[in-house]
């Protein structure tokens, strides 16, 4: 589950985290174990910046992120729509067993 944002001056901001995941055992995440830590962020992404869309495609330009090596650059997707509903998809790559995967987010206006 997540949230999208675009605002109408050229900002972003994604949030998404999976929904099964398991709760640690400290009030806080600086008082959590490392192995906690990791769990937490394993199932939760954030990032944020700016945006420019082109012809069917949007780049984010990545600002701050969970993810670091995504500081400072680019995520392109690709725009659909299904009814109402945006669709934001990647170009194929390559996924953790060596298959080509094609990752998509559906996002429904709320």
């Amino acid at each position: 589950m997540g949230r999208l944002t675009y605002t109408a001056d050229g900002h972003m901001w994604a949030t998404l985290m999976r929904r099964d995941r398991t709760l640690i055992s400290a009030a806080t995440l600086a008082g959590a174990t490392a192995t906690d830590r990791a769990a937490a962020a394993a199932g939760y992404l954030n990032y944020t910046g700016t945006y420019t869309e082109l012809d069917g495609r949007v780049l984010h330009h990545v600002e701050l992120s969970l993810m670091p090596n995504w500081v400072g650059g680019d995520q392109e997707r690709n725009i659909g729509w299904e009814g109402d509903d945006l669709v934001l998809s990647t170009d194929p790559e390559i996924g953790r067993s060596g298959e080509h995967i094609i990752n998509y987010l559906r996002w429904r206006r709320i």
